[in-house]
């Protein structure tokens, strides 16, 4: 993977964003003539975003997450430390977290029936839709 700064546009008030890029995804460079200095702000914004949301995660937007956790599921959190997102609050069984929902998605599915997506919806929804599917091939 590497990472790129794009820019919205190539006025003086442009919008720079750091997102990272599998190598394998990239079909065509183009060498553009404008500078590729990063400021010192860019770079400690570039650190700070790494360090919350994990590489593998940078570019896709944030959201609330709110999960409920079994008891075995708190375990399997304070074990699993692959793509684990921090929680901003935590009540009892409740985790609240700031991350993107792939990166929700994909820490939480391992969980089963030990995590329960409370919001957003929509990752309740792909959540249960991807452990239906996975039930569903050991239907006779």
């Amino acid at each position: 993977m590497i990472g790129v700064i794009t820019q919205d546009s190539p006025t003086e008030h442009r919008t720079k964003k750091f997102t990272v890029i599998r190598i394998t995804n990239i079909d065509s460079i183009k060498v553009l003539q404008a500078s590729g200095h990063i400021s010192e702000a860019d770079k400690q914004k570039i650190e700070e975003t790494i360090i919350s949301q994990g590489l593998q995660f940078i570019g896709n937007e944030t959201e609330k997450i709110v999960i409920k956790l079994t008891p075995e599921g708190i375990k399997k959190y304070n074990r699993i430390g692959y793509l684990r997102p921090r929680y901003m609050e935590r009540n009892k069984d409740i985790y609240t977290f700031s991350c993107t929902i792939d990166q929700a998605r994909y820490y939480f599915f391992r969980f089963g029936k030990d995590a329960k997506a409370l919001s957003p919806q929509h990752l309740a929804d792909q959540l249960m839709e991807a452990h239906q599917k996975a039930a569903d091939i050991y239907k006779v």
